[in-house]
């Protein structure tokens, strides 16, 4: 087994935003290869937003993508 290490980089975008706007916040990933899953936790306010979804998902990403947001945390 051949067992190798990357420097991967998960980068949330700046977003400015108006009181009751829907945002999408996007999150870019670079060098992640041959990885067979990950987990991206997020926090935020809860009393300033609220997690809906999840949506655009790049089409080059293979597998499925879950999420569960409890308690002003995302776990993707």
């Amino acid at each position: 087994m051949i067992m190798k290490s990357q420097n991967a980089t998960a980068t949330i975008g700046n977003i400015n935003t108006c009181s009751g706007q829907d945002v999408l916040v996007p999150l870019d990933v670079t060098n992640f290869n041959d990885v067979g899953a990950m987990t991206f936790y997020i926090g935020y306010v809860t009393n300033a937003a609220e997690f809906l979804s999840i949506q655009n998902i790049n089409p080059a990403i293979p597998g499925s993508i879950t999420y569960n947001a409890t308690n002003g945390q995302v776990g993707i």
